[in-house]
């Protein structure tokens, strides 16, 4: 049983942040760097523990009427245990809570795994960004529409 718990994150988690943005997503940002971009008012980061133990992250933009994902990472250790689906969860729920009118992401396309987890919380596919990424990959780009009435699964 999990004992899950999401929260904003505290000074001492900024280190775990980037360390897991480096490992998982190839991002080179400094402490110091995401430190600033947090304190930017429509900035959504939240930190995920389960039993303590650090196990991912999520950042969003709120901007007008719409939620966008940037980043979510689970610990390698800690992947296929539910871990994503609870912070994807998490953020549909909150997006409810802001009233957004929609949630927007992007996602590899070769990440099946990422995309079957969207998919099942009602995410569609609005279009692609051709050869997006650094080796050429496309990016597929995924929109929920949100309402106080979406049950999520």
């Amino acid at each position: 049983m999990m004992t899950i718990s999401i929260r904003l994150p505290k000074p001492d988690d900024l280190d775990a942040i980037v360390r897991l943005q480096r490992d998982a997503l190839d991002s080179h940002r400094a402490v110091s760097d995401l430190a600033m971009e947090l304190s930017g008012p429509h900035v959504i980061c939240r930190v995920m523990y389960d039993e303590g133990l650090f196990v991912g992250f999520l950042n969003a933009w709120f901007v007008m009427d719409t939620v966008e994902l940037t980043e979510i990472a689970v610990e390698p250790s800690q992947r296929l245990k539910g871990h994503g689906r609870h912070l994807i969860r998490w953020l549909v729920e909150y997006a409810k809570a802001l009233s957004a009118e929609r949630l927007l992401l992007e996602v590899r396309e070769t990440n099946r795994a990422a995309r079957a987890l969207y998919e099942s919380f009602g995410f569609k596919v609005d279009g692609v960004r051709a050869a997006y990424y650094k080796n050429g990959e496309d990016a597929m780009l995924y929109s929920l529409v949100v309402s106080s009435e979406m049950s999520t699964t």
